[in-house]
């Protein structure tokens, strides 16, 4: 008779830190070996893993205790392995017993049941050591074909920790993050300290549990804070927290502490990984390791970070709320899906866009993310980024209008000016945090940042240079950059007129603000362009500038109308705002950096932005306006003149006003609007605002009030 299945909530087992992820695992992966083949697990709401089983919580206790038998595990390819002795400095032979010999030969020379796999594991590895002569790990190509030969060696139940922490095939062996070098990170050789912590929990001569033994587990299994855990031995990369050293304690240095259950099943764990890591190639031939959640890491994922830390990998760790078995779960591992479009994901972003547009396997809910990250030396430490729901977000996939670009910058700049890897790296984490919120804000910003970024590498020089010869300017084709990041705000309806502009006889504006040139489907890099200057950081600068350059270029080419046209008109209402100073001009200029990079030709109609038509315009600003009208009034069409701007710009509003008066009466349009007053600082402000395109239908009120009986307060 069947026996009812339990839910056993195991409150000792979290997502993070990962040693407690990983025990997760191993006491599934143990459980379902040794004891009950059909038991399942799953994650719960309050992020406990909760095992299904038809045992107990005190027949599971029991079942560690006393029936579990260690999986037979070694890595003699490392000097700390325990199968060679330390060198006697007096003979300099090899000869000296250490820690980690003496525990190696103690299981080896064990009676205890429990220990027979494991025991086998070693005495054949020994033979296979000492077959061979080795006094010392071997090393370079010798290491390589050790590798190999043990593992054609040894028997199958052994395989799984080889195949956890070597890849094999290539000419040198490949070592997933999950377990550090090869079974060890830096002078830490998990399998000898996996020894010692069997030694803590259980004699090794009789396999009975020692007397903290029950005390730890309990403590492992439901997350009870016991006193008299094991110090000043190491866990690793696992658990940061409990690794001692600087900052690890309320003092200014602290040893390790660690749980020997916590660590004993967090190996076990780490064996689910036994299949999932293999070796593939990349689009470049680069030969690289590869399992379906580890991929590229981006280095500006996490903060606090320093020039001197190396991040030798991400891994995404899979959370899933409905019970399943541990074959499920195996073939999660070494199987599972994480795509982009049909392609696997291959980089942080990536798998960012697969986990928010569901593009990985059913029954995923969650994400724990992980960088590893070299410190303290040799040392590496599994430092969590955060969690990410899976959802169905259908916009997510406009990312991949930046995702190529930005891979290509980055690599270009990999050894290029700072200011272009920090721009690229804080704008794939935004793309990555905007996969993982979603939301129009937050697109937003990642389009300002995009518009940083490209400006970043523009200012560097670097797509000048042989490294940067293939980079590109970033060309946004989808039109929901600007339907899914309209927040209502003046500063947007403003910077997207002024980036929808076209210049008569040379296309967008974008000309005007970057060295490109629109040749193709494309744009690309012009070395040669005449068009582009480096201008001021104030968009007041920027705008004044980019007009004076406008009219400049224009005149030369003997088009004497105004040439600027757009497809997003500015309403008088935010001209009014932003003449006045009551807009964020920082926030106006990122924008303006953003939407240039659209392609604007996607961009299909007027988008029906204009707001109050009713609301008070300067009439001095709507004088210099009509003398930068591209629309004929009353049949007319007024040239340019380029010194009414240059007037304004340069802080002489009254001098400016009096020109342009001038220019409408000459073509019997007399203004009624005779005087202007206002600081130098807002005569700056018209001049720069003249640049904001407007409806022919605007234009035509503007031509009305500064005509006809429509007087402003400067008028009266």
């Amino acid at each position: 008779m069947m026996r009812e299945k339990n839910k056993l909530i195991l409150r000792g087992c979290h997502p993070v830190p990962i040693s407690s992820y990983l025990k997760a695992l191993g006491i599934l992966r143990v459980i379902s070996k040794q004891k009950e083949p059909d038991v399942e697990g799953y994650w719960n709401d309050e992020d406990n893993f909760v095992l299904v089983s038809s045992m107990t919580g005190d027949e599971l206790s029991d079942f560690f205790l006393n029936a579990y038998s260690p999986s037979p595990i070694c890595d003699p390819w490392n000097g700390g392995s325990g199968f060679y002795k330390g060198e006697d400095k007096k003979t300099g032979m090899r000869t000296k017993p250490t820690k980690d010999t003496i525990v190696v030969d103690a299981i080896s020379g064990s009676k205890a049941e429990r220990l027979t796999p494991l025991r086998n594991a070693l005495l054949m590895t020994t033979s296979i050591v000492q077959g061979l002569g080795y006094t010392s790990a071997p090393s370079g190509d010798i290491k390589m074909a050790f590798m190999s030969s043990l593992r054609a060696s040894m028997p199958d139940e052994a395989l799984e920790w080889i195949d956890a922490a070597v890849v094999l095939g290539d000419n040198k062996p490949g070592y997933p993050a999950i377990l550090g070098s090869g079974g060890n990170d830096g002078r830490l050789d998990f399998c000898s300290n996996f020894f010692q912590r069997l030694r803590d929990v259980f004699s090794l001569d009789t396999g009975e549990s020692s007397p903290s033994s029950e005390i730890w587990l309990k403590s492992a299994l439901d997350g009870e804070i016991v006193t008299g855990l094991v110090r000043d031995v190491a866990i690793g990369q696992f658990n940061p927290g409990m690794s001692g050293g600087l900052n690890s304690s309320t003092g200014f240095k602290d040893k390790s502490i660690v749980n020997p259950w916590e660590y004993i099943l967090m190996i076990e764990g780490a064996l689910v990984f036994a299949s999932a890591a293999v070796r593939r190639f990349d689009t470049e031939g680069a030969s690289t390791i590869s399992s379906p959640f580890s991929v590229k890491p981006n280095r500006a994922a996490y903060s606090g970070k320093s020039e001197s830390e190396k991040i030798r990998a991400e891994i995404w760790f899979p959370l899933w709320r409905a019970a399943a078995g541990y074959e499920e779960i195996s073939y999660l591992f070494s199987e599972g899906r994480a795509t982009v479009k049909g392609k696997k994901a291959k980089d942080s972003l990536s798998i960012a866009v697969a986990v928010a547009t569901m593009g990985v396997d059913r029954g995923i809910t969650d994400f724990e993310r992980y960088s590893f990250i070299e410190r303290n030396g040799n040392a590496h430490f599994a430092i969590p980024l955060g969690r990410f729901d899976v959802r169905n977000d259908p916009d997510a996939d406009i990312l991949e209008d930046i995702h190529h670009w930005l891979s290509v910058v980055r690599r270009a700049s990999a050894e290029g000016p700072g200011s272009v890897q920090s721009a690229a790296g804080k704008l794939e984490e935004m793309m990555i945090q905007f996969c993982r919120t979603g939301g129009k804000i937050a697109l937003q910003r990642l389009l300002a940042q995009a518009g940083n970024c490209e400006r970043a590498l523009i200012n560097s020089g670097l797509w000048q240079s042989p490294k940067g010869i293939y980079t590109r300017p970033v060309l946004l084709t989808d039109p929901r950059w600007l339907q899914n990041t309209y927040d209502g705000s003046v500063e947007f309806r403003l910077a997207a007129s002024l980036a929808s502009c076209r210049i008569e006889q040379f296309g967008s504006i974008r000309k005007f603000c970057e060295p490109v040139a629109f040749k193709g489907k494309y744009p690309s890099f012009d070395k040669e362009s005449r068009l582009y200057e480096k201008r001021g950081e104030s968009i007041v600068d920027v705008l004044g500038s980019l007009m004076q350059k406008i009219l400049m270029t224009t005149g030369r080419k003997e088009i004497h109308s105004y040439p600027v046209y757009g497809k997003v008109y500015a309403s008088p209402e935010d001209i009014s705002s932003f003449i006045s100073g009551s807009v964020s001009d920082r926030k106006l200029m990122e924008l303006f950096n953003g939407f240039i990079l659209l392609d604007w030709k996607s961009i299909d109609g007027q988008i029906p932005w204009e707001a109050d038509s009713n609301s008070l315009i300067p009439g001095t600003w709507a004088v210099l306006k009509l003398v930068h009208s591209p629309f004929k009034l009353k049949e007319k069409c007024f040239s340019v003149d380029p010194s009414i701007h240059r007037l304004a710009f340069s802080g002489k509003l009254n001098r400016a006003m009096e020109r342009a008066s001038r220019r409408l009466s000459g073509e019997g349009c007399p203004t009624v609007v005779n005087s202007a007053g206002g600081s130098a600082g807002i005569s700056r402000r018209m001049a720069a605002a003249l640049l904001f395109p407007v409806s022919k239908w605007t234009m035509t009120r503007l031509f009305k009030m500064v005509t006809n009986s429509e007087v402003t307060e400067e008028g009266k």
